[in-house]
Protein backbone atom coordinates (compact mmCIF):
# COMPACT_ATOMS: atom_id res chain seq x y z
CA UNK A 1 0.00 0.00 0.00
CA UNK A 2 0.85 3.57 -0.27
CA UNK A 3 1.24 3.96 3.25
CA UNK A 4 3.69 1.03 3.52
CA UNK A 5 5.71 2.86 0.72
CA UNK A 6 5.82 6.23 2.60
CA UNK A 7 7.02 4.34 5.94
CA UNK A 8 9.74 1.66 3.97
CA UNK A 9 11.45 4.82 1.85
CA UNK A 10 13.12 6.80 4.79
CA UNK A 11 13.72 3.44 6.42
CA UNK A 12 15.67 2.46 3.65
CA UNK A 13 17.11 5.65 3.13
CA UNK A 14 18.35 5.57 6.59
CA UNK A 15 20.02 2.07 6.56
CA UNK A 16 21.74 3.20 3.61
CA UNK A 17 23.16 6.29 4.55
CA UNK A 18 23.65 4.25 7.84
CA UNK A 19 26.19 2.17 5.86
CA UNK A 20 27.85 4.46 4.03
CA UNK A 21 28.65 6.50 6.96
CA UNK A 22 30.17 3.01 8.85
CA UNK A 23 32.02 2.08 5.71
CA UNK A 24 33.89 5.20 5.32
CA UNK A 25 34.72 5.75 9.43
CA UNK A 26 35.93 2.47 9.37
CA UNK A 27 38.22 3.12 6.26
CA UNK A 28 39.37 6.16 8.26
CA UNK A 29 40.06 4.40 11.62
CA UNK A 30 41.71 1.19 9.58
CA UNK A 31 44.32 3.17 7.39
CA UNK A 32 45.21 4.67 11.56
CA UNK A 33 44.79 1.40 13.27
CA UNK A 34 45.11 -2.27 12.05
CA UNK A 35 42.52 -2.99 14.43
CA UNK A 36 39.46 -4.50 13.11
CA UNK A 37 38.52 -6.74 16.15
CA UNK A 38 38.12 -3.74 18.16
CA UNK A 39 36.32 -1.58 15.52
CA UNK A 40 33.76 -4.27 15.51
CA UNK A 41 33.35 -4.44 19.04
CA UNK A 42 32.70 -0.43 19.24
CA UNK A 43 30.78 -0.30 15.57
CA UNK A 44 28.29 -3.01 17.90
CA UNK A 45 28.29 -1.41 20.91
CA UNK A 46 26.98 1.74 19.30
CA UNK A 47 24.56 -0.13 16.90
CA UNK A 48 23.39 -1.89 20.01
CA UNK A 49 23.23 1.85 22.20
CA UNK A 50 21.49 3.73 19.04
CA UNK A 51 18.50 0.89 19.19
CA UNK A 52 18.11 1.42 22.85
CA UNK A 53 17.77 4.77 22.33
CA UNK A 54 15.73 4.81 19.16
CA UNK A 55 12.88 1.83 20.25
CA UNK A 56 10.84 2.64 22.77
CA UNK A 57 11.40 0.58 25.89
CA UNK A 58 9.01 -2.38 26.52
CA UNK A 59 6.68 -2.98 29.55
CA UNK A 60 5.88 -6.53 28.41
CA UNK A 61 8.64 -8.23 30.30
CA UNK A 62 11.51 -10.48 30.07
CA UNK A 63 11.92 -12.07 26.23
CA UNK A 64 10.84 -15.77 25.58
CA UNK A 65 13.30 -18.57 24.81
CA UNK A 66 11.97 -17.81 20.80
CA UNK A 67 12.40 -14.38 20.83
CA UNK A 68 15.71 -14.68 22.72
CA UNK A 69 17.63 -17.30 20.71
CA UNK A 70 16.31 -15.08 17.57
CA UNK A 71 17.93 -11.63 19.21
CA UNK A 72 21.33 -13.93 19.70
CA UNK A 73 21.10 -15.16 16.11
CA UNK A 74 20.49 -11.38 14.60
CA UNK A 75 23.48 -9.56 16.94
CA UNK A 76 25.99 -12.46 15.98
CA UNK A 77 25.57 -12.39 12.28
CA UNK A 78 25.74 -8.39 12.88
CA UNK A 79 28.94 -8.73 14.56
CA UNK A 80 30.36 -11.14 11.87
CA UNK A 81 29.34 -9.09 9.74
CA UNK A 82 31.15 -5.59 11.34
CA UNK A 83 34.28 -8.41 12.03
CA UNK A 84 34.30 -9.45 8.11
CA UNK A 85 33.54 -6.34 7.07
CA UNK A 86 36.80 -4.54 8.82
CA UNK A 87 39.06 -7.39 8.09
CA UNK A 88 38.58 -7.00 4.83
CA UNK A 89 38.94 -3.12 4.11
CA UNK A 90 42.01 -3.71 6.73
CA UNK A 91 43.48 -6.70 4.22
CA UNK A 92 42.58 -5.28 1.09
CA UNK A 93 41.09 -1.91 -0.83
CA UNK A 94 37.80 -0.74 0.29
CA UNK A 95 36.52 0.17 -3.05
CA UNK A 96 37.70 -3.95 -3.54
CA UNK A 97 35.42 -4.99 -0.72
CA UNK A 98 32.55 -2.56 -1.16
CA UNK A 99 31.60 -4.04 -4.59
Amino acid sequence: TADMKLRVGPLVATWYAASIAAIWTAKIVLQELACPATLAAVQFAVAAAGTRCLLPSSSRGPLSDVELRAVRGVSLTYTLGFLLTNAAIAAAAPSFVET
